[in-house]
C-alpha cells in the first residue's frame, strides 16, 4: 500500500508542476484514500501542498505527510486538509526551514516537529481528541508571523493563528501543548484550549509593552482557578522570549472586575516562580470571580510588565470636604501618586503625594481629603514608578456647593477588597430604592431611603456570605440603573 500512496502523489506532482512554484495539488472532487494502511507521503524541497477538494474526500488515516528538504513550503488550497500525522522535517537556512499555512488544517493524531518551523500565520490547526504535538524544541517549533505571501517574509509574534483542541475535564499537559495545569475545586467540563503565538499588548500605562510570543486561552464550561504547574516556553535565541530576560519572567492573566463605573479588561500579574533549567514558569490564575468566560494567560517580565490599571478614580463632596478615592488592580514598581487639582481642567497644581505599594497583585485602595476646594474642582493622578517614569490618569471633576441632579451609584471598597457601602448620587429630598439580586435574578436585599444630600453613602451588604458577581439596581426619580458588582464577604 505504501507504494500506492507514492504513485498517487507522483501523478499529482507531475500534473501540477509549475516552474514558478511547484505544487502538489488535489483538484476539486478528486479523492485521496489511504484505505487505513500505514504509509508516508513525502513532500520535498519547495513543493507546496494545495487541497481544493472537500475534506470528506480525503482519508489519510495512519498516513504521515512529511515536509522535508531545503526550500520554503506552504499548505493551502480552497479547503482544509485533514491530516492524520503531520511531520515537519526541514533543512537549509532562513525561510528554507519554514512550512507556512495558507489555510486552516486539522491533525487527528500527531504533529511531529523533527526540524524546522511550522508558521501558523493567521490560520489555525485543530487537534482531534487524541492528537498531540511532539518533539518541539529550539530549532523545531511552531510560530506565527505576519508573512503576506510566498515571497515576503514576516515578523514572528505578529500572526493570530493558534492550535486548538476541545477536551472534557482537561488537566495536566493537554495535547503536550506546554501548559500543565490542575483545576482547583472541581472539573472544568467541556473546554476549548488554544495555544497561540501572537505577542499580546500590555494594558493601562503599559500599552507599549508586549508579551512573549506564546499564550494559552481556556474556555471551560465551569470557570475555576488553575494551578499552573508548568507554563513552558522555548529559548531559541530571542524568540519566543524576545527582550524579556528569562530569569525575570512572570505570568499575567487577563481579568475584568466590576469597578463601579466601567469594566476595564487588563493584565493582572500573578505570583510566579521561574525554572530556567527546565524552561517553565509556575504560577496560578486568580481565585476571584471575573466577568470573563475564559482564562487567558501569557508571560511578560518585571522588566517589561503588561499592566497597571486604575480600577476606580472618583470624588465625593460631603460635609464640606472633597474626598478623592482611587484603586489599582495591581502595581509594578509603583513609587506612588501625586494628586493634582485644577479649577479649569488645564492648569494643574500638586495637592498631595500618596505612597504606592511597590509591586503587588492585590487591589489597593487610596483616599485623600481636600479641604480647600472650589465649587467645581478637577483632579488627576500622576503615577510615578521607582525608576522615575510617570503616567497620568484621566481627570475627574467634583461639584460641591452646587445641586447635582445626576442619578447614579458606585461601590466603595475597603482595603481588603470588600465593598462596604454604595454611594448614591441623586436629588436631595427624593425617595430612592436599592435592589440587590444574584445572577438568577433572585432578590436578596432591598432598601428604601430618602436622600438627605446630593450624594449619600448607603449600607446594604447585610447577610451576604458568598463571594460572587451580583447585581445592584437603583430606582430613582428619573433613572433605573443596574450594574454588576464583585462582592467578597
Amino acid at each position: 500500500m505504501r507504494k500506492f500512496i507514492f504513485i498517487v502523489v507522483f501523478i499529482f506532482f507531475l500534473t501540477q508542476f509549475h516552474l514558478a512554484q511547484p505544487k502538489l495539488t488535489i483538484n476539486n472532487s478528486a479523492r485521496l484514500n489511504s484505505n487505513n494502511n500505514t504509509g508516508y507521503i513525502n513532500v520535498y524541497s519547495n513543493v507546496c501542498w494545495v487541497n481544493n477538494t472537500p475534506p470528506a474526500y480525503i482519508n489519510l488515516n495512519n498516513v504521515t505527510v512529511k515536509f522535508a528538504g531545503a526550500g520554503l513550503q506552504y499548505i493551502g488550497g480552497s479547503n482544509s486538509t485533514p491530516f492524520y500525522n503531520l511531520r515537519i522535517a526541514k533543512s537549509g537556512t532562513g525561510d528554507q526551514l519554514d512550512v507556512y499555512l495558507d489555510q486552516h488544517i486539522s491533525v487527528s493524531n500527531q504533529l511531529y516537529m523533527e526540524s524546522g518551523y511550522l508558521d501558523l500565520r493567521n490560520y489555525n490547526v485543530t487537534f482531534g481528541v487524541s492528537a498531540s504535538i511532539q518533539n518541539e524544541a529550539a530549532g523545531r517549533r511552531v510560530k506565527a508571523t505576519n508573512r503576506t505571501d510566498y515571497t515576503t517574509p514576516g515578523t514572528e509574534g505578529s500572526g493570530i493563528g493558534y492550535i486548538t483542541t476541545t477536551r472534557t475535564d482537561p488537566s495536566g499537559n493537554v495535547a503536550n501543548l506546554g501548559l500543565n495545569f490542575t483545576p482547583v475545586g472541581g472539573n472544568l467540563g467541556n473546554t476549548e484550549i488554544r495555544r497561540g503565538h501572537q505577542r499580546l499588548q500590555g494594558s493601562g500605562t503599559y500599552t507599549g509593552n508586549y508579551s512573549v510570543s506564546r499564550y494559552y486561552r481556556l474556555q471551560p464550561a465551569t470557570m475555576r482557578q488553575l494551578t499552573v504547574n508548568n507554563f513552558y516556553y522555548i529559548v531559541d535565541g530571542t524568540p519566543e522570549l524576545f527582550s524579556h530576560p528569562e530569569a525575570n519572567l512572570q505570568m499575567f492573566q487577563q481579568v475584568q472586575y466590576w469597578n463601579g463605573t466601567t469594566n476595564p479588561i487588563y493584565w493582572e500579574p500573578r505570583t510566579s516562580t521561574v525554572n530556567t533549567t527546565s524552561d517553565y514558569v509556575a504560577s496560578s490564575t486568580t481565585n476571584n470571580p471575573i466577568m470573563l468566560n475564559y482564562i487567558l494567560v501569557t508571560l511578560g517580565s518585571t522588566n517589561y510588565p503588561l499592566p497597571v490599571e486604575f480600577l476606580t478614580f472618583y470624588g465625593i463632596c460631603k460635609l464640606n470636604i472633597n474626598s478623592i478615592y482611587w484603586q489599582t488592580a495591581s502595581e509594578t514598581n509603583n513609587y506612588g501618586f501625586e494628586l493634582e487639582k485644577s479649577v479649569d481642567g488645564e492648569n494643574w497644581t500638586k495637592l498631595a503625594f500618596v505612597e504606592g505599594k511597590g509591586t503587588t497583585n492585590s487591589i489597593s485602595s487610596y483616599q485623600f481629603d481636600d479641604l480647600n476646594f472650589s465649587p467645581i474642582t478637577y483632579y488627576r493622578l500622576k503615577q510615578i514608578d521607582l525608576d522615575g517614569a510617570v503616567a497620568y490618569s484621566n481627570p475627574i471633576v467634583v461639584h460641591c456647593n452646587e445641586i447635582d441632579f445626576v442619578e447614579d451609584f458606585y461601590p466603595v471598597y475597603a482595603s481588603d477588597e470588600k465593598p462596604i457601602t454604595i454611594v448614591v448620587k441623586g436629588i436631595a429630598g427624593e425617595e430612592y430604592q436599592l435592589l440587590f439580586t444574584n445572577l438568577l435574578g433572585q432578590q436578596l436585599l432591598y432598601k428604601r431611603f430618602t436622600m438627605s444630600s446630593p450624594q449619600e453613602a448607603i449600607e446594604i451588604f447585610d447577610n451576604i456570605r458568598t463571594t460572587g458577581i451580583y447585581y445592584i439596581t437603583l430606582i430613582g426619580k428619573k433613572e433605573r440603573i443596574t450594574k454588576p458588582i464583585l462582592y467578597r464577604p
